[in-house]
């Protein structure tokens, strides 16, 4: 079984006409015709019917079970020639999310000097949602995510590595008394917000839903650094990950006082199946036992 016979094959699934086919792939008719003769007699089926009526084709019940197959098999494929690849290249593709990358990932890069891998990582630096499409797809081979939720997939190995809650954090000068505050309470507050894409903003949404309220939204962004400032200039408060704020921030941290609020996971993971080279592994093994 040929694999460009499979893609010709799930092509014609998907555009029900051969001669269509032929010229996305620039072949001939015929060419498309005696790949799927040729599947259809390694299966012993078969896996397309033409319809001469409507001048298109019919897909039988055993062509559209091979084609949830092949799509499949031609992934994997693909993602074994990335990988085939990657074990040539010295550098160590990690995804790396703008937050975990500012407020996390520092503390690692002593031990990962000492043992000669910090030159040898190449950082995609991504939100959480896109470095996991990245890892899955096989443009990197590990990230570090951060999420909101237990990250379990049949398609990933991962590990927990730290959690942090998510406060509000207000003008150091403010006027708010206490260490601590309602979500209610301060939804009668300007807010300042990141940009969608952020996991922030699902915290800041189950928040809403739950206590039944609508803060305004006076500024978005897409730094965190940027938030930060324009809170501690006076523009209004935000809900962070504790993470994010540091000694040096001119903020005043408010605890929530909701008792349903999740925390800030941050794992590492990678692709279940996926042989890691002595560099990464030795990369896992630091950040996870530091």
């Amino acid at each position: 079984m040929q694999t460009k016979d499979l893609e010709y094959f799930m092509k014609l699934v998907d555009k029900k006409n051969y001669s269509r086919v032929a010229n996305f792939f620039k072949v001939s008719q015929p060419t498309i015709s005696y790949a799927i003769k040729r599947l259809e007699e390694s299966l012993g089926t078969k896996l397309i019917r033409n319809d001469p009526g409507h001048h298109t084709i019919i897909i039988t019940d055993a062509g559209r079970q091979f084609y949830q197959r092949a799509q499949v098999a031609t992934h994997q494929l693909e993602l074994a020639k990335s990988e085939i690849i990657s074990a040539t290249l010295p550098k160590i593709r990690l995804g790396l999310p703008p937050i975990l990358g500012t407020y996390f990932f520092p503390q690692f890069v002593a031990s990962l000097q000492e043992h000669q891998l910090l030159d040898k990582i190449e950082a995609y630096t991504t939100g959480s949602s896109e470095a996991l499409n990245d890892l899955l797809d096989g443009t990197i081979n590990i990230a570090l995510l951060g999420s909101t939720d237990p990250l379990s997939a049949n398609d990933l190995e991962t590990k927990l590595l730290a959690e942090y809650p998510f406060v509000i954090v207000a003008p150091e000068n403010s006027s708010f008394t206490g260490d601590s505050i309602s979500f209610k309470e301060a939804s009668q507050n300007n807010f300042i917000n990141f940009e969608e894409g952020f996991v922030h903003n699902r915290v800041f949404s189950l928040l809403k839903r739950s206590v039944g309220v609508d803060p305004n939204i006076i500024f978005k962004t897409t730094e965190a650094e940027i938030l930060k400032r324009v809170v501690a200039a006076g523009g209004g408060i935000a809900l962070l990950t504790k993470l994010a704020v540091t000694s040096n921030d001119k903020l005043k941290i408010l605890t929530l006082t909701d008792s349903f609020i999740p925390t800030f996971k941050i794992y590492v993971t990678f692709r279940t199946g996926y042989v890691l080279d002595a560099n990464e592994a030795a990369f896992i093994d630091i950040i996870s036992n530091f």
